[in-house]
């Protein structure tokens, strides 16, 4: 998703946040400058600080620009970062997300962000911990409908949720969250000075920071935490490399004390700028994992991994795990799908060929995918049927999605969250609590539904 998800967003969102408005200097090329800039501190974190500095100046100029050339400068940047290809762009395969999503996350975090924070400590979480029950318009029920597929909007919804208060993640972007072992995991990016974003929860309310630097700090194999999974009693971590050129994958079986599995043969190469572990799943009595140029390896316990030889897919972005089958999912519509989690099958759907997919999960009796187009159902991972849920997500397609106790829960971009039951029809949550900002991941866990996202934004709602 998923999903909006990782260090690099965080990273991105700290330049970017400075360089949304304008002046009345070409437009275009003040787009090439915040691109120019971004890609420099993605090449070295260690010049985030310095970089900064020069998105200060670049606000300054883009602060002047009138409404019409914001445009021009917003569609540039798009333009730049691959939002709107079949295929990530430059900077989109280095993000690691399907393009049109990259865009939008951007977009939204150009619009959402304000403070930033540099310095690894923990400010406030964004206001409003105050509960709200969604009550929308009088419990009224829309409906819009296309080729017989109905989504419905009930503006009431039946999930309040909460802002966390406090938050250990400041400003930084989450990227993934799971339960297991009576506790949430939650895990983000890494601050300027080193400090990895990570903590614990045994209510999801409250939140513990855990100093994981030694294991996922720069230096030592990842710049970012994209996945967490849990499964066989144990926690298994990974992400995006660092300037040493490894690719890590840590394990724990209580998420505060790591190990460090090297997998590095299996997720580096020719071709891969960012090397990186996208996602993992457990099934089948082993985990699974994905990464870019169809790089995959499976592991029986998160500490002894094999390299998969053909995963049949490219971007290897999502994998779930359901009715004793594994879906793995990459960019242009491509799947695979798996029996064993070691030998894979391609498949392709037209209506997936048109669905840019940023994640997927199991439940209900069926696979869910979530992208530019919207969502997806399948029963068995190779046929897919589109629902139309644009009355609930507009122009904010959704990133993320997960199976939380008895429903699916999905978000997008500016805080759109909807649910449901079945996977097809879906009911919008009027307040999330997210604000303008974009989520990343969901989890159930102990009575408790915990979404985390951009802006080191958390919220939790509880059984009702």
């Amino acid at each position: 998703m998923k999903k909006n998800r990782f260090f690099v967003f965080g990273l991105i969102s700290l330049i970017f946040a400075l360089t949304l408005a304008g002046c009345k200097e070409n437009p275009k090329a003040l787009a090439k400058q915040t691109y120019d800039l971004t890609q420099d501190v993605l090449a070295n974190p260690l010049k985030m600080v310095g970089g900064l500095v020069k998105a200060a100046n670049i606000k300054k100029k883009v602060d002047k620009l009138s409404p019409a050339d914001k445009q021009i400068y917003n569609e540039e940047l798009a333009r730049l970062t691959g939002q709107g290809e079949g295929e990530p762009g430059i900077l989109g395969g280095l993000l690691g997300g399907n393009s049109t999503a990259v865009g939008e996350t951007l977009s939204a975090l150009l619009g959402a962000i304000g403070n930033l924070n540099t310095s690894g400590a923990a400010p406030t979480a964004p206001a409003g911990e105050t509960a709200v029950t969604s009550t929308g318009s009088g419990g009224k029920t829309e409906k819009s409908s296309t080729g017989g597929k109905t989504a419905e909007k009930n503006t009431s919804g039946d999930m309040t949720w909460t802002a966390i208060k406090d938050s250990p993640f400041g400003r930084g972007s989450i990227n993934a969250i799971v339960y297991g072992n009576n506790k949430f995991l939650a895990g983000g990016g890494i601050a300027a000075n080193g400090v990895v974003d990570f903590a614990y929860s045994t209510d999801g309310v409250t939140w513990t920071r855990v100093d994981v630097t030694s294991i996922f700090g720069i230096g030592y194999g990842l710049i970012s935490i994209e996945v967490i999974a849990y499964g066989k009693d144990k926690f298994v971590a990974a992400g995006k490399k660092t300037i040493d050129d490894k690719v890590n994958i840590a394990y724990s079986t209580d998420g505060e004390t790591w190990s460090l599995a090297d997998v590095t043969s299996i997720f580096t190469g020719p071709g891969i700028n960012l090397p990186s572990v996208e996602t993992i799943a457990y099934g089948s009595n082993k985990f699974v994992a994905g990464g870019q140029k169809g790089r995959m390896a499976y592991s029986p316990d998160g500490v002894t991994w094999t390299a998969i030889e053909n995963s049949s897919l490219d971007y290897i972005h999502a994998i779930a795990y359901g009715n004793n089958k594994f879906v793995a999912t990459s960019y242009g519509g491509k799947i695979a799908t798996s029996t064993d989690g070691i030998t894979w099958t391609a498949a392709e759907d037209s209506i997936l060929k048109k669905n840019g997919m940023e994640a997927i999960a199991y439940g209900s009796n069926k696979f869910v995918i979530v992208g530019s187009k919207g969502i997806a159902y399948s029963t068995n991972g190779e046929t897919w049927t589109q629902t139309d849920v644009s009355g609930i997500f507009g122009l904010r397609s959704p990133s993320a999605i997960a199976y939380c106790k008895d429903r699916f829960i999905a978000g997008g971009s500016v805080g759109t969250m909807a649910y449901s039951t079945d996977g097809i029809t879906w009911t919008a949550v009027t307040d999330s609590k997210f604000g303008t900002h974009s989520f990343n991941a969901f989890a159930y866990g102990n009575g408790t539904y915990v979404a985390v996202g951009a802006v080191g934004t958390m919220a939790y709602s509880k059984d009702r």
